[in-house]
């Protein structure tokens, strides 16, 4: 309407109807704010009543909205002649591609484009491209030019407009020449000197309802949000006036904690649900602010009588012009309770850990954070801060740090246990000393943390040092006593090779030429030979100081060995000997000689019974030796055994045999050590020695050891 009663009054003046230019301008700014007024009160209210009444609207049904008020405007166009019409789409589009979506854009160019299409005549793919052209330069002005700050905004805006228009002038000649050079030398001016004017007024007033629009949606997004968390919540808030201590408001959870109803809450001030006064809650609060703590904790009452301990966390709130406390009230009674059982085990603890005779230490992160006397004095150190704060390391050897290091990640990571062993640390003086250790995890003053329980060994470790090499002498004497008993035996062995050795010698001499003779005796002075080398070598073998070593060893060298030194003696005291070892027995881990030592000393007491019970010869005059492998508890096992007819053992003294001194012969012919020394070899090799005896008619001694003791080989 604007542009059709513009050009109409223009026409009306080039033909000479006598009206005047000014009045041509009155009437088309009369006009221009009616149309003007329109297009505003169209998209202030589009935007304003569908946006936030009822909230945000699908992109499709704005562009629907938006393309029916450009259907409405172009059904009521300036007629430049039949079909080429004008109207203010132009400024409806550009307005929209610069504050609506793009899909809003899209959507209203479109419905306008088919409109036009429908509408027809001379203008009609001009009228297309005007919206189109209009549709892409705001596209690309809203993109790239919207937001600069080369200009301010208004003056972006107008020379937005005054692009579109440009443009849409520009698009006439689409037209025949002729029609568009009448076009735009009657149309021109008006719309360059309207069109920016009206379009940059519109995009102002949109801007502006557009920032209300957005502070509207922050303030009810604040609402709704505050609502939500406000009333939503299982826990007790509430807003307080800190003036007079009233309660401004209370969630669902407050009424449901307390036992009051909401208007029954809203009623009272929070001294009259709290157990102190009025005062003595604003001293306790002055002193919580002084400690810059955030939170007060307090005695509550509820409404059937019952007090509860809470803890309030509060803070300031502006609701209006009002400034408000919002609080929030945490039911603790049962953390006081579980502090105060907590506070009691922790000074059980402390009193059972002090007074205990055992190391006790706690580290955190390496350090020390606490010990009981008696770890002070296994450190030796005189108080607390000697050790405080001290890496645990300090006090290991350098060699176990890094073990060390990886059972505390143990602890402190996985929270694993460490299992009671041996460990060595140095005293504050330098001193080594030995303890057997263990520790677990747990929270000591809310860290992650260690406790470590050491029992002393330094003094065991010593005296049992001082008694194994006491039984080491009593071994060597043992085994000295042995060599002397078989002394006799052994310079009989020799004796006969050496004179077997002469005779055969004597006769190669005197039957130098007899060549199958020489052969025949030079093979026996070999055999003998060798012999002599064999008792010799075992004897030598046997005396031999024996230190800690301990490898595999073949279980039929170890009987082989002992053998060949007693079985002559054996012969002498008519004993028949009957050796049973199984094929395929494997080595077995030990000191080979202590075990060595232990049979003969079976196999000497074996015979001292048979020698006593049967003075010269008899056909029970027997020693069996058995030697097999076993398999119990998942491992391989050596059964060694010995079994003598003689006298047997009774009840009694099958139950002291081992006792060190204790012994059934004359003093004359033994110490009573053989078999206290025997079993703690066995022991030693993580082995046990069992009895069967009947008195008066059998003895059997049976040495069961592990084919592997889990030692180390050194």
């Amino acid at each position: 309407m604007l542009i059709r009663n513009a050009v109409f009054s223009i026409s009306e003046t080039r033909r000479g109807n006598g009206v005047t230019f000014m009045e041509i301008g009155i009437f088309i700014g009369l006009l221009k704010n009616i149309e003007l007024l329109l297009i505003v009160i169209i998209l202030y209210q589009l935007n304003s009543y569908l946006g936030l009444k009822f909230g945000k609207i699908h992109p499709i049904l704005k562009g629907s909205v938006i393309g029916l008020i450009g259907m409405f405007l172009m059904t009521f166009p300036y007629v430049f002649q039949d079909g080429l019409v004008f109207d203010a789409r132009s400024i409806l589009i550009a307005s929209v591609a610069l504050f609506f979506s793009t899909p809003t854009l899209l959507i209203s160019s479109t419905i306008m484009i088919v409109f036009r299409y429908f509408m027809g005549g001379v203008g009609m793919v001009t009228g297309i491209f005007v919206i189109t052209n209009t549709t892409l330069i705001g596209f690309l002005w809203r993109r790239y030019f919207l937001n600069s700050k080369a200009f301010p905004f208004w003056l972006n805006i107008y020379f937005y407009g005054l692009l579109v228009h440009a443009a849409m002038l520009l698009t006439m000649y689409t037209l025949p020449v002729p029609l568009a050079q009448n076009v735009v030398s009657i149309l021109g001016i008006p719309i360059l000197l309207l069109y920016p004017v009206v379009t940059m007024t519109i995009c102002i007033l949109l801007l502006i309802q557009k920032k209300y629009d957005e502070s509207f949606e922050l303030i009810n997004d604040a609402q709704q949000m505050y609502s939500s968390l406000f009333n939503n919540q299982h826990t007790v808030m509430m807003v307080i006036d800190p003036k007079d201590g009233k309660i401004v408001d209370a969630n669902p959870a407050a009424v449901n904690f307390y036992g009051w109803t909401k208007d029954e809450l809203l009623e009272k001030k929070i001294s009259e649900i709290n157990t102190l006064s009025s005062d003595q809650i604003k001293t306790e609060m002055e002193k919580t602010k002084k400690l810059k703590k955030t939170s007060f904790m307090f005695k509550h009452r509820k409404a059937n009588g019952k007090i509860i301990e809470v803890e309030i966390f509060s803070g300031p709130i502006t609701i209006g012009k009002r400034q408000l406390l919002y609080s929030i009230v945490v039911d603790i009674s049962a953390r006081v309770l579980a502090e105060a059982e907590m506070k009691r085990n922790m000074d059980l603890f402390r009193t059972v850990v002090e007074n205990v005779p055992v190391p006790i230490f706690i580290h955190q992160n390496g350090r020390f954070a606490f010990m009981n006397p008696a770890a002070l004095t296994f450190f030796g150190a005189s108080v607390d801060d000697d050790l405080i704060n001290t890496p645990f390391t300090r006090f290991v050897p350098t060699q176990d740090v890094e073990e060390i290091t990886q059972n505390m990640d143990r602890i402190y990571i996985d929270k694993a246990e460490i299992p009671l062993h041996q460990r060595q640390f140095i005293r504050m003086d330098g001193k080594t000393v030995f303890a057997e250790v263990g520790a677990i995890p747990l929270n000591y003053d809310g860290v992650d943390s260690a406790m470590v329980f050491a029992r002393d060994l330094t003094m065991q470790l010593e005296m049992q040092e001082k008694q194994m090499q006491w039984e080491m002498q009593i071994q060597q004497k043992q085994r000295l006593e042995s060599i002397g008993i078989l002394a006799g035996g052994v310079a009989h062995e020799i004796n006969n090779p050496i004179n077997g050795i002469m005779n055969y010698a004597q006769l190669i001499v005197e039957n130098e030429h007899a060549d199958s003779k020489i052969e025949n005796y030079g093979k026996s002075i070999i055999r003998e030979s060798n012999r002599i080398s064999d008792i010799v070598r075992s004897l030598l073998q046997f005396s031999r100081f024996e230190k800690n070593a301990h490898s595999y060893s073949s279980v039929y060298d170890i009987i082989d060995n002992t053998l060949s030194l007693i079985k002559v003696i054996f012969v002498k005291d008519h004993i028949e000997l009957k050796v049973s070892l199984k094929e395929n027995l494997p080595d077995m881990k030990c000191r080979s000689q202590q075990i060595q030592q232990v049979f003969m000393n079976l196999m000497t007491n074996a015979r001292d019974a048979l020698n006593e019970k049967y003075p010269g010869y008899h056909e029970n005059k027997i020693i069996e030796v058995d030697v097999r492998q076993m398999f119990h508890d998942e491992r391989r096992w050596i059964y060694l055994s010995v079994k003598d007819y003689g006298m047997g053992m009774s009840d009694v003294v099958k139950d002291r045999i081992f006792e060190p001194f204790y012994s059934t012969k004359p003093k004359d012919k033994g110490t009573g050590l053989g078999l206290s020394i025997s079993f703690g070899i066995v022991t030693d090799h993580h082995g046990t020695i069992e009895i069967d005896s009947i008195e008066g008619e059998y003895s059997v001694f049976t040495v069961v050891l592990p084919v592997d003791n889990g030692w180390h080989l050194t």
